[in-house]
């Protein structure tokens, strides 16, 4: 009875020991600690939980100083699964050495799965560049392309697609054993052999042309797209095949592709055609595209299409039509400049941008007296690119140039007197920053005294920004307000605060009192998160409902904060206020605009799942900056793979991805049990 005792008690105290750890891991990756001494701690543990939690860690916080431990444990780890994720790890952390590590293992290693993540971590980490390292990595895709299963070559596909994204070269080698395996390998990967050919410079129009009747509708998507880029004209006649394919994906894909085929007579008649498809996200393609080439015989059917109530489609035609006359035709577009609705001012800003003038670009800056924050910033942040524009394409005269910039600056300093919004205060204090010169500080005291106690994130970094123009321009007026900010416990502002009033008084002194800690970073207790298990979430919306499965286990604290929102009605009334076809769907913003959210950030929580089609991922502005707004993707999406928190996928109801759009609304989310 005493040993059995004793036995439970050995159980007991193990299983509390391993539970203690596992928060030590879950601590230090929400710190984001870089302590070489704990995290050898946690890689040496026999619980391989320990040590799986500790990779996940390593690739979120993404230190360089982890290269060699990881090193380390990839060499001693005997599960296949661990030494996959350690792989995973490494190719999070973007180093020279991690690369040469990466490589010499892909050569040696026997496990298929270990060998599927070497070559996903290797398209991470590389940079295309003429290096001899870049060469031997592409020799050694050539060499297993020849040699492995359809999963690694998948993989060595997706990997070449992401090096190659928007690089215009062509592996010749590579292209030809790729070519070769495309008919070989099964539907479910060809695809991701495919997808290179995308970004590939001088892709083969015969090898790819047996694809566009593909089964997989991905691959019949990538197809068109590739033969598109060869720019052989026999291609419009396929897309004329495609263009009643039941995917909507594929219809979106073969619309956008007709915009390399402007000569060709049957180009017109297909846009007529698609811009009565039956499907809103291929009609929206249609109508950019019959804007990009400026398809004059579009036009009645594109000023039918201003009269419909449904703004996504609405805004396309107006700028399209903007783009075939090419002129400020002030009684078609002067409904949009008054419309009640910001969105529609919004439109008529970048109407504005089209036409590339003095006149446009007076009646921009008049925008920033619009009684809607939203409408400001908008058009503070696109004036000065379109003043570049103007000037490259010579649209105005120097002496114009001279007189848009002394207004610019005048409008911005009377903007940042007499706004509270912080995302104003943001658009207006950065282009501030870009300034040679200051004439007027005042505005920018007002800003600091809006912002000085901030209450969101967002305010935060509006502050950091009124806080670093002080520093630029020497505000000596605004000390006492710095040296008070400084002691706020946010390392970001101030180490902010510190730099600025070094600038001005030349005393490095002030570094000595940074504080840490991060005033709106939000990370859940350990105990709230280890609770949660895998839920469904049902998201009915005005277009209809879709459901996905959450996943708790890989992004416990996106998980866990998306469920509290729901628990607050929080995207009650939000609309899908991005919507990209053949991309992404994406909402969590009340302001309808991309700028709006919660208070609070998250960490990211990279993990080992894909963007493949209806995968819900955290949208960011930046790294550790997850908050409320999620998207939902209509395809893979392989570059975003570890860059973004996925956090779950949809199960029931993808059909709605081709019907969601900017005027869809979420009326209620409902979490099942």
């Amino acid at each position: 009875m005493q040993f059995l005792i004793f036995i439970i008690f050995i159980f007991c105290f193990s299983c509390s020991k391993t539970s203690n750890l596992e928060k030590e891991v879950y601590e230090y990756e929400q710190k984001r600690e870089t302590d070489l001494e704990k995290l050898n701690t946690f890689l040496s543990s026999k619980d391989e939980n320990i040590r799986a939690k500790t990779y996940l860690a390593i690739g979120r916080i993404q230190d360089s100083l982890f290269v060699s431990p990881l090193k380390l444990a990839f060499e001693n780890e005997q599960n296949d699964s661990l030494k996959s994720l350690s792989a995973w790890a490494l190719g999070q952390i973007k180093t020279q050495e991690s690369l040469e590590f990466l490589m010499s293992r892909l050569q040696t290693e026997q496990s298929e799965k270990v060998i599927a993540r070497l070559v996903e971590a290797t398209g991470k980490v590389a940079i295309f560049d003429s290096t001899q390292a870049f060469e031997n990595l592409l020799k050694i895709y050539s060499q297993i392309l020849l040699e492995n299963s359809e999963l690694i070559k998948g993989e060595i596909g997706k990997s070449l697609g992401i090096l190659y994204r928007g690089k215009k070269s062509t592996p010749t080698n590579l292209q030809i054993i790729l070519e070769e395996q495309l008919p070989k390998v099964s539907s479910e990967h060809r695809w991701k052999l495919i997808y290179p050919f995308l970004f590939f410079s001088k892709p083969n129009f015969d090898k790819i042309l047996p694809f566009v009747k593909d089964e997989n509708p991905i691959t019949r998507a990538y197809a068109i797209q590739i033969l598109a880029n060869t720019g052989n004209d026999s291609t419009v006649k396929i897309i004329e095949n495609l263009k009643n394919d039941f995917d909507w994906r594929v219809r979106v894909s073969a619309t956008s592709s007709l915009k390399n085929f402007r000569n060709s007579a049957l180009t017109g008649k297909l846009l007529l055609s698609l811009l009565d498809d039956k499907n809103k996200l291929v009609r929206s393609t249609a109508i950019q595209i019959c804007g990009e080439l400026k398809f004059a015989a579009s036009i009645p059917k594109l000023k039918e299409i201003t009269k419909q109530e449904n703004y996504f489609l609405k805004n396309e035609a107006f700028l399209s039509l903007a783009k075939i006359w090419n002129e400020p035709k002030e009684d078609f577009f002067s409904k949009l400049k008054v419309s009640p609705d910001w969105r529609e001012r919004v439109t008529y800003l970048k109407t504005l941008e089209v036409f590339k003038n003095y006149s446009s670009a007076v009646e921009i800056i008049n925008f920033y007296k619009d009684e809607d924050s939203r409408v400001v910033a908008e058009a503070v942040s696109r004036t000065k690119p379109y003043f570049e524009i103007l000037l490259k394409e010579r649209g105005i005269s120097s002496n114009q140039a001279k007189i848009l910039k002394e207004a610019f600056e005048l409008a911005i300093l009377d903007v940042l007197s007499n706004t509270k919004d912080w995302s104003v205060i943001y658009v207006c204090t950065d282009e501030i920053l870009k300034m040679d010169n200051l004439k007027n500080s005042q505005p920018l005291q007002i800003a600091l005294e809006v912002l000085q106690n901030p209450k969101s994130q967002n305010e935060l970094e509006a502050l950091i920004l009124v806080v670093n123009a002080l520093g630029k321009f020497k505000e000596q007026k605004a000390m006492n307000k710095l040296e008070s900010l400084l002691k706020l416990k946010d390392k970001n502002l101030s180490l902010a605060c510190a730099e600025a009033l070094e600038k001005i008084t030349g005393n490095p002194d002030f570094k000595s009192k940074i504080q840490e800690g991060e005033l709106f970073r939000k990370f859940f207790d350990f105990n709230e998160i280890s609770e949660l298990k895998s839920q469904k979430i049902t998201l009915k919306t005005t277009s209809g409902k879709l459901i996905f499965q959450t996943f708790p286990k890989s992004a416990p604290q996106t998980v866990l904060n998306f469920k509290k929102l729901v628990e607050n009605n929080f995207y009650s009334g939000v609309n899908f206020h991005r919507v990209i076809p053949n991309f992404v769907s994406q909402t969590g913003d009340p302001n309808g605009n991309g700028w709006g959210g919660i208070n609070h950030q998250l960490n990211c929580e990279y993990n080992l799942f894909n963007y493949e089609i209806g995968t819900v991922g955290m949208a960011l502005a930046g790294k550790d900056t997850g908050g409320s707004q999620f998207f939902i993707t209509h395809l893979p999406q392989p570059h975003l793979n570890g860059k973004y928190s996925i956090f779950g996928r949809v199960v029931l109801g993808e059909k709605l991805l081709s019907e969601i759009d900017s005027e869809t609304e979420i009326k209620r989310v409902i979490i099942e049990n």
